[in-house]
């Protein structure tokens, strides 16, 4: 638990992109989804089922999802070839489902990084069958990506797991005066991450603006020309402007100054 959510969620998804490496050497075509586990819920596991910390072993957690039961024992097979498999901690819910249905195996490892890992492995249909999904014998990933924008403020993972996401599912959040924002050095902050990940332009393009365009179905350059719309440009426009960090939460504007900054 020294870890916190942020290094346990690179963590996961350092062991999603090994075991996804592996799996497309054999032509294995799987869905990996993983997370660590909130506090919350590791408390009311603990209670629920009356165990000490350190009896908790899904603290970090991974799904694998895959066409038949043939190919669940194939991946499972690679998982352990992978990494350790921790003793007493398989359970075959597919040979012997629960009372309830349930279907899927699950096994405890110990990661590269000395901390157990659980990861689950079933079919899509044994997924949709315990989930009440139906998408129409689509995958969800396919769902998600006709239905969903993510937006990012600061994400060096997300940029780097782009094309898994979905390129065309991306867009930056710049949304300055909120708190969440990396005011005043946003553009130079995102083309760190960019260059780190060695992001094409038109990948860039689409993050940081095209994406947006289409999902919104909203034309920016209609009111504002390409070239003024620039980080240069705007900066320009703003000279003169009061810009500086500040606490919104604690300052007291007198009326004078909310009435000037309308009228600016």
């Amino acid at each position: 638990m020294a870890r916190k959510r942020q290094e346990r969620e690179r963590l996961v998804s350092d062991l999603r992109e090994i075991l996804a490496r592996e799996l497309e050497k054999i032509d294995m075509k799987a869905e990996i989804t993983g997370r660590p586990k909130h506090m919350y819920s590791i408390h009311q596991k603990m209670s629920r089922e009356e165990k000490d910390f350190s009896q908790i072993y899904d603290l970090l957690a991974i799904r694998v999802l895959v066409d038949s039961v043939k190919d669940c024992y194939g991946v499972l097979g690679v998982v352990h070839s992978l990494w350790k498999p921790l003793p007493g901690r398989f359970k075959d819910f597919i040979a012997m489902p629960k009372s309830n249905g349930y279907q899927s195996l699950h096994t405890t490892v110990i990661s590269h990084s000395g901390e157990p890992i659980e990861i689950q492995i079933r079919t899509f249909e044994m997924h949709r069958a315990w989930t009440l999904q139906d998408f129409g014998g689509r995958l969800p990933s396919e769902v998600f990506r006709e239905h969903f924008l993510t937006c990012f403020i600061s994400d060096p993972v997300g940029v780097e797991l782009r094309e898994r996401i979905g390129i065309d599912n991306i867009a930056w959040e710049a949304d300055y005066p909120h708190s969440d924002s990396m005011w005043p050095g946003a553009p130079e902050e995102l083309t760190a991450v960019f260059d780190a990940n060695d992001v094409p332009e038109d990948h860039v393009r689409k993050m940081t603006h095209e994406n947006a365009m289409r999902w919104y179905s909203f034309d920016p350059f209609a009111h504002v020309a390409k070239e003024d719309a620039t980080v240069g440009a705007l900066r320009t426009r703003a000279a003169g402007h009061d810009v500086s960090i500040m606490s919104r939460s604690t300052r007291v504007r007198t009326p004078d100054e909310k009435l000037e900054g309308f009228r600016t």
